[in-house]
């Protein structure tokens, strides 16, 4: 991925304002650890964005994979990111792709120190 320039606001949040996201703006009530949003158009090199991400999702998801938090919360930062550059998850196959640059970013993060 290449970008030249980015700003994106990190949101962390509830179950509630994450649901309440999902409905208003993908009309689909359905709990998720991460939204985002990107703001200025995709053909621009520069991102600017903003990664909503739900803390008890996070947790839960840590404890279920057996991850630490910090790991999970750097995933699902990278997660946002993508989707912010305009990958989609809506196929397993689209999700696979994902997952695997998911892995990808994740081994190049120190996210053992990100908390």
């Amino acid at each position: 991925e290449s970008v030249v320039d980015s700003k994106i606001n990190l949101i962390f949040g509830d179950d509630k304002l994450l649901s309440s996201l999902k409905i208003e703006f993908f009309n689909y009530d359905h709990l998720t650890d991460v939204i985002a949003f990107r703001i200025n158009d995709y053909s621009k090199a520069e991102v600017e964005g903003e990664i909503y991400i739900s803390l008890a999702r996070a947790i839960e998801n840590a404890k279920k994979y057996g991850e630490p938090l910090s790991k999970e919360l750097a995933r699902l930062i990278i997660h946002g990111g993508l989707h912010l550059l305009d990958h989609r998850d809506e196929t397993e196959d689209e999700k696979n792709k994902m997952t695997v640059l998911e892995d990808k970013y994740l081994q190049q993060v120190e996210w053992d120190n990100l908390i």
